[in-house]
């Protein structure tokens, strides 16, 4: 569990610096207390799957880039948003 609040914590401290969201702004996005999202930068807490899923909707990202032990670059996870969107816009499209 400890390895495992270690790579949420520096991945989404990776995600708060590629989009330039501090602490307290993720907070307020999340509906949770600044404390909280503390104790997750700082690895002393794992968020709920809830709240990673809510993480994963703002940075557009999936799960697994959360709790991976790589961070992406910023041009990784820009790469990785564009690719995601594509894929939800192909298919949404009717095959004729």
């Amino acid at each position: 569990m400890r390895e495992m609040n270690k790579n949420i914590a520096m991945n989404i401290r990776n995600y708060l610096d590629i989009f330039g969201i501090s602490q307290q702004d993720l907070a307020e996005k999340l509906n949770c207390s600044s404390s909280t999202v503390s104790m997750w930068v700082k690895g002393n807490a794992t968020p709920r799957l809830e709240k990673i899923d809510q993480m994963c909707d703002l940075f557009g990202c999936e799960r697994g880039d959360l709790l991976s032990d790589t961070p992406k670059t910023a041009e990784e996870a820009k790469m990785a948003r564009r690719l995601r969107a594509f894929v939800r816009r192909f298919t949404q499209m009717g095959v004729e």
